[in-house]
């Protein structure tokens, strides 16, 4: 019997069954939102119009059947002919075109719940490949393909789902996974898979241009095998030069393609200019450490908070290690490498995505270390705390998965810390990470002022739904002059939020805070800011001036607080530590002579 054969049938059969059962849930509970409509929208012109063109699209309304809420802002880049194309990578619309054509919306969600399902079949050949058990690997990769974050992209119309699948076919490929197994033997490439792998690689940046460093991370990483394997001379054979012609000529195209019609790298564009461009245009150490922390972490956004089944993969990585040394830890590059690049490109924002989008297509890899600790993990004591842990981050996962795919609003306005405090009547949200956001109140005319004598109101903020949960701290500096009494209050600067007015801080500065020569105050104010939902509950920021003396002050400044940021996440990190700790392999004895 192909073992390998019937696991990756099995996980199959399994995964396409339970997502066929949840279709019709999807349908019914999650609108298209965000992105997806204009994904589908292009699919539609496809299907129906032959052409890539969406301005009569738009204009004619033909996505009223999947986005019945009204108008749809249009997502394109006009071009001097007055085409509108969109302005997203096209690889996706190219793909479900047919599937649209034939069903709608539905079409496209039945073609990838079979995407899905055959994702599923991958991570379990993964997961037999670096644990050696197909029980395992079958386990493994259930526990990520049935459970938020991932699974919840089988009924979400972004590139992450076909991306995902593309990309793990070629990590295997490119690692020779295969030949892992104890029944298999290396062998070469032969040129038509040689061919596979190279369209592979070059179709993922057309998916997402996200994707090219992960096509160019493996394509690298399969020409170093060759080489080590073959020698040297290996590498410039021609069918070696498949791999790298298709991808060089993919990406060059894609390349010539974005910056004739949309002036970048990529399709997509913000007010400032091309999205890939500005984002990297203003990188610091603190944004790249708040994105380090968030997008795994973060209570409202982390894979982590969606995932906690996630935290098995980590605590297998000692027995991928035991088992298969540099090659097995090779699994978690890619995750490393976009997690680094996501966040110096945007350090971390709250926005209307499931989890941490832009590292999905990282996730599936992780099955190999889930599976190596179910098959790994030894010894009485350790399997007694381990199976219960893993039974219980299990069934928590997928819990909260079924919440919500049944709920979008559990997904898209709160958290799953949310769901945890519904279900247990506790506060538990300050006890869990929050890598927050950055936000600055600018003064009209570059500082507020008021001179001595009445009390007035200098300032009163619009709604602020910029910060998302989290520890702040304001900053801000004022100046005071004049003032009779050193003791009275001159200036103060209230936060409050939309939900009864409740107060989040109170800042007073006095005279006798000033320094003697200028006057100036710093004020550094910290806050907690509790509201997952910014959008439906922001805050608002009044300045009052007492009239007790002269004041100016600058613009407010709301930053994360670094001690309570990265202090619980610490905690959190130290905690998977150990616990990866208590898990790991014993020590291997040396053989006896």
């Amino acid at each position: 019997m192909n073992r390998p054969l019937a696991v990756a049938a099995l996980a199959f059969a399994i995964a396409g069954l339970v997502y066929q059962a949840l279709l019709p849930v999807a349908l019914r509970a999650w609108p298209a939102t965000g992105d997806e409509p204009h994904y589908l929208l292009a699919a539609h012109s496809l299907a129906f119009d032959g052409d890539l063109d969406l301005a009569n699209n738009y204009a004619n309304r033909d996505y009223a059947a999947f986005y019945p809420a009204g108008f749809l802002d249009p997502h394109v880049r006009v071009q001097p002919d007055g085409a509108q194309l969109l302005s997203h990578d096209l690889g996706l619309p190219l793909l479900i075109a047919l599937p649209y054509a034939a069903g709608g919306r539905a079409g496209v969600l039945q073609f990838q719940v079979v995407l899905g399902a055959l994702l599923a079949a991958q991570m379990a050949l993964l997961g037999y490949e670096a644990a050696g058990k197909w029980w395992a690997g079958l386990l493994g990769a259930l526990a990520l393909a049935l459970t938020a974050p991932l699974g919840l992209y089988t009924f979400q119309v972004y590139p992450e789902l076909a991306g995902s699948l593309l990309f793990l076919w070629a990590l295997r490929q490119s690692l020779e996974t295969p030949a892992w197994l104890a029944s298999a033997s290396p062998s070469p490439h032969s040129r038509l898979k040689r061919l596979a792998l190279g369209l592979a690689l070059a179709a993922l940046p057309w998916l997402s241009g996200r994707y090219a460093p992960l096509a160019a991370l493996l394509g690298l990483v399969w020409l170093g095998r060759l080489g080590r394997r073959q020698g040297t001379r290996a590498m410039l054979q021609p069918s070696a030069g498949l791999v790298a012609a298709a991808m060089g000529i993919s990406l060059f195209a894609y390349l010539a393609t974005n910056y004739h019609f949309f002036g970048g790298p990529t399709p997509s564009a913000t007010p400032a200019g091309n999205a890939v461009l500005t984002g990297f245009a203003d990188v610091d150490a603190q944004q790249i450490g708040r994105g380090l922390l968030g997008w795994w972490l973060d209570q409202h956004r982390g894979l982590l908070a969606f995932g906690p089944a996630l935290a098995l993969a980590f605590i297998g990585l000692p027995h991928v290690w035991q088992r298969r040394r540099w090659a097995g830890l090779a699994l978690l590059a890619p995750a490393a490498l976009m997690t680094l690049l996501a966040a110096a490109w945007g350090g971390f924002y709250s926005g209307w995505e499931v989890s941490a989008k832009f590292l999905i297509v990282t996730l599936p890899p992780l099955a190999a270390g889930v599976a190596a600790v179910l098959a790994g993990i030894a010894g009485r004591w350790r399997r007694r705390a381990f199976w219960p842990l893993a039974a219980g981050l299990l069934t928590l996962s997928a819990g909260q998965a079924f919440i919500m795919l049944a709920d979008p609003f559990v997904v898209l306005h709160q958290s799953p810390v949310t769901i945890w405090e519904q279900a247990t009547g506790l506060t538990l949200r300050r006890f869990f990470p929050a890598a927050g956001t950055r936000y600055i109140e600018y003064p009209p005319a570059g500082e507020w002022r008021a001179a001595r004598g009445p009390a007035q109101t200098l300032h009163q903020s619009g709604p602020i739904a910029e910060l998302s949960v989290g520890w702040y701290r304001l900053y801000a500096q004022a100046q005071v002059a004049g003032a009779a009494d050193p003791q009275a209050i001159a200036l103060s600067v209230e936060a409050y939020s939309s939900e009864a007015g409740l107060p989040l801080f109170t800042a007073a500065v006095r005279a006798r805070d000033a320094d003697s020569a200028a006057g100036l105050v710093s004020v550094s104010v910290p806050f907690f800011n509790p509201y997952v939902d910014r959008w439906n509950y922001p805050f608002y920021v009044d300045v009052r001036a007492s009239g007790a003396a002269e004041v100016r002050l600058s613009r407010l400044l709301f930053e994360p607080d670094p001690l309570p940021t990265y202090g619980i996440a610490g905690l959190w990190l130290a905690g998977l530590a150990l616990l990866t700790l208590a898990c790991a392999p014993p020590k291997q004895k040396p053989a006896a002579r």
